[in-house]
């Protein structure tokens, strides 16, 4: 018996040296005040908006520390306090034992989220009495895990299918409904491991909790599952945005920053009434794909959306090395049970939600989140100098300020003669409402060598800069406008009166059914060249020019 009681026990996982001050930088909650938050892969797509809504969305005096491993090495996240290496097994249980709240992302890191769970397990929190904090593990999922729960819609002439099609999609699947979900063949090790999250990580109820949160197909804040469709888009590759026929199958979303915020809640929050310990965050809309794809067209391009069959999409996704192809063949009514929302602060009237009514109500924002993250602002540029100070000699022959700056940065030249040319040659608005204008009927009664008024030049500029191109790409005006008065007609200004006293209020309004929109005010320049000659440098070079172009 003394020979038994000598023999060498397994030791548990202890808390490293330092308590919960180790590896990984910085305290737990209960060395500082301030939470320490995990996040497997900072520089993922949601990984990014966490960290950073972390961190901003911090109370006065709660210094968030946040820290975590990067899918890729030379990424940068300068709002993290500490990043771990993850092919380093010690560093990382460190920092796993070390943080309050810990997030995995279960749909791309299934086994990595098993392994944080099991030394979260072994942690034995009776050798480290000084170690007083709670720990939260967070496994967000994606949808993907229901995909089997999926309805096909059937051909529009077989009522008896369709009326079962109906049926089906007029219950919502929700949390409650997690023992049924089917998952796509491909994500089978995702459901073992959400199940294991929920069904093994309580065990230690009183010093370890454990959630599964299932997204809906996220979008904003740069995009991920759309990533296509907005660059396609953005760049005029495809004038028709193309999407799998017929398009009405039902997606359930949400904003990524919701997500973020939710997620945050549940960890801070520990709420012991969600169903099973998880949560479906998808918003408030019922967004068909059609309706996502025409919302983003209309906002970058013409509105223009084309139908494929599956062989034809799945080609075009293919090229583009798409990993999230099938997340667009989810046929799914899905919803959030605001009851449980309202516990962490996201209810059906919550005004936490960023974009709770969805995609489509919400494209303006998502398009201009998409820019400002993509970096993707327009380049809009001014050249304007006296005559023959646009262009320099160089070796190859003349160096084109305006024109080569437009070539080399991909943007639109405006050349105001060539556009009267482009515009006269257009149908009228009455025979094509989507590229006809009725300013070609105007230049068309003025002959060809006629002086064009300056209302209609001012029109013709504006109309172009509207166009998807000058407004994704941006522009390059070469002295045009050339006086105060054009200038005030063509871009979006504030015209003050001479006085000093009030502003001049945009003439017209909204144009009557089946009129043409009027021409909008043209967005200012971000930057102006001004040339600057002397008088005998400009008359040397005109001298020396042939006396047409003089």
């Amino acid at each position: 018996k003394k020979k038994k009681k000598k023999k060498k026990k397994k030791k548990p996982l202890t808390m490293p040296a330092g308590g919960a001050g180790g590896a990984g930088g910085g305290g737990g909650a209960g060395a500082g005040g301030g939470k320490k938050i995990f996040i497997y892969q900072l520089d993922s797509y949601l990984g990014q908006v966490l960290g950073q809504h972390a961190k901003k969305h911090a109370a006065e005096g709660d210094e968030r520390i946040l820290c975590g491993c990067l899918t890729n090495p030379r990424s940068s996240v300068s709002w993290a306090d500490s990043i771990i290496d993850k092919n380093d097994p010690s560093a990382l249980k460190k920092a796993l034992l070390s943080s309050d709240i810990i997030v995995y992302d279960i749909s791309s890191d299934p086994q990595e989220a098993t392994t944080a769970l099991k030394i979260l397990l072994k942690y034995d929190y009776a050798e480290n009495p000084e170690d007083e904090t709670e720990k939260v593990l967070i496994g967000v999922s994606n949808l993907l895990s229901w995909a089997g729960n999926s309805v096909k819609i059937p051909a529009a002439d077989d009522e008896a299918a369709m009326s079962a099609y109906a049926e089906k999609m007029s219950h919502a699947l929700t949390a409650e409904d997690h023992m049924d979900r089917r998952p796509h063949p491909n994500y089978k090790a995702q459901v073992a491991v959400e199940n294991l999250i929920i069904n093994k990580g309580n065990i230690k109820k009183d010093k370890l909790k454990t959630y599964v949160v299932w997204s809906g197909v996220q979008y904003g804040c740069g995009e991920s599952v759309f990533h296509s469709l907005f660059k396609w888009a953005w760049l005029g590759t495809h004038m028709a945005l193309p999407i799998i026929q017929p398009g009405s199958n039902k997606i359930p979303m949400i904003h990524v920053a919701d997500l973020a915020g939710m997620v945050l809640e549940v960890a801070l929050t520990c709420p012991t009434d969600l169903p099973n310990n998880s949560l479906l965050a998808v918003d408030k809309a019922e967004c068909t794909l059609k309706e996502v794809a025409a919302a983003i067209s209309s906002a970058l391009q013409f509105g223009d959306v084309k139908e494929c069959d599956q062989e034809e999409y799945l080609e075009l996704m293919t090229q583009e090395k798409e990993p999230h192809i099938n997340s667009v063949f989810l046929e799914l009514n899905m919803s959030m049970t605001f009851k449980h929302g309202e516990v962490i602060g996201y209810g059906e009237e919550s005004s936490s939600w960023v974009a709770g009514t969805g995609f489509v109500a919400n494209i303006e924002r998502v398009v201009n989140e998409y820019r400002e993250w993509r970096m993707l602002q327009p380049v809009r540029v001014l050249f304007y100098g006296p005559p023959t100070s646009v262009w320099y000699p160089t070796e190859e022959g003349k160096l084109f300020l305006a024109r080569d700056f437009a070539q080399e940065y991909n943007v639109t030249l405006i050349d105001t003669k060539e556009l009267v040319k482009e515009y006269r040659n257009k149908p009228s608005y009455e025979e094509d409402p989507k590229l006809g204008t009725n300013l070609s009927v105007k230049l068309k009664e003025i002959e060809e060598d006629g002086e064009v008024p300056l209302e209609l030049i001012v029109e013709a500029v504006q109309r172009k800069l509207a166009t998807p191109a000058c407004r994704n790409q941006g522009y390059v005006l070469e002295n045009f406008p050339d006086s105060k008065e054009a200038l005030e007609m063509l871009f979006d200004v504030d015209k003050v009166e001479p006085e000093g006293e009030g502003v001049a209020e945009n003439e017209g309004g909204e144009p009557a059914a089946g009129e043409e929109p009027r021409a909008p005010l043209a967005p200012l320049p971000q930057t102006v060249f001004h040339l600057v000659a002397e008088e005998e440098f400009i008359l040397k070079r005109i001298s020396e020019l042939p006396q047409e172009q003089v």
